[in-house]
């Protein structure tokens, strides 16, 4: 679990908004004062750039979309938000065990 710290970025609307400031707190909600007001609209991201977020970028769809491009021999698997290099260990790990031995293993981008 990520905890983002006083000093640190945090952009609203997948980054459209400016960055917010004064971190205080890391537990289940982060109190930050505003910098620059504006409307957040529904359904949208939280950036924050400077922090190396301790999750997987694999979701369940993409499990399954790994799992349909094995069985349909696609060339490329491109992965987006890689942070670390166990998120290209764990999609290497995946690719090895949803495609079979006799089946060509799609590159990774």
């Amino acid at each position: 679990r990520g905890c983002t710290y006083q000093g640190e970025d945090l952009f609203l609307e997948e980054g459209e908004q400016p960055p917010v400031a004064d971190l205080n707190t890391c537990k289940p909600f982060i109190e930050c004062k505003v910098e620059v007001a504006g409307r957040l609209k529904a359904r949208k991201g939280v950036n924050t750039p400077d922090v190396v977020l301790p999750i997987s970028p694999i979701t369940p769809k993409d499990r399954e979309d790994i799992k349909f491009a094995c069985r349909n021999d696609v060339d490329w698997i491109a992965l987006s938000f890689v942070q670390r290099h166990q998120d290209i260990a764990e999609l290497r790990s995946l690719t090895s065990s949803f495609c079979s031995e006799d089946q060509r293993q799609p590159k990774l981008l």
